[in-house]
């Protein structure tokens, strides 16, 4: 039998410098990922991490409901682009999972039993806005029993027109944002939606 004559040795390969940089990035970012992700996790499974879930769940289901409530669909005839009915009492109730005093404090800048409707206008169309008064008549014409006192906003572009309680018949009774400081006041600013069309 012959031998057969063994390999020469090869000279070894290097890897290129940016590979290895590459594999080291990735492999921090799939480090940090797992991690995040635990952490997450972990956070969700927490007490407090329930009762934010809980929060945020049913503060959109109430913002939906706000969006279809009776009256919005005459609101949006008229000219608001956005129009919401937001039972505030239901507002404070689920904030009081999360925080008793912020509860009390939202209470305590209600506006008759609590319901504010919001009439937001396009930048094109503020000109042809409805004032605030309008509004309350339009929303009390169109639900079967409207509240005797309710808050009133009319905003375009994140700017208030007009706000305030007033009465079914669309009768001023008071501002909800006091711009002297004095007595508690009310506030609401609807996300950035983008440009205007």
């Amino acid at each position: 039998m012959t031998d057969i004559p063994p390999l020469p040795p090869q000279a070894a390969r290097k890897r290129p410098a940016y590979l290895i940089v590459i594999y080291v990035v990735l492999g921090l970012v799939g480090f940090f990922l797992v991690t995040g992700g635990i952490g997450i996790w972990l956070f969700l499974r927490s007490e407090t991490g329930q009762k934010i879930v809980s929060t945020v769940g049913k503060s959109m289901t109430l913002m939906q409901q706000a969006a279809t409530a009776p009256g919005t669909q005459e609101l949006r005839a008229r000219g608001c682009t956005n129009a919401m009915v937001i039972p505030m009492r239901k507002m404070a109730e689920i904030v009081r999972g999360m925080s008793e005093d912020a509860a009390r404090d939202l209470e305590s800048k209600m506006p008759g039993d609590g319901t504010i409707v919001m009439c937001q206008v396009n930048v094109a169309s503020a000109g042809s806005a409805p004032a605030c008064a309008d509004v309350a008549r339009i929303y009390a014409a169109a639900v079967p029993q409207a509240p005797e006192r309710f808050g009133v906003t009319v905003q375009s572009r994140n700017k208030s027109s007009c706000d305030g309680m007033y009465t079914r018949d669309g009768t001023f009774v008071e501002a909800l944002n006091k711009r002297d400081g004095s007595g508690p006041s009310w506030t609401v600013q609807f996300p950035e939606q983008g440009p205007e069309r």
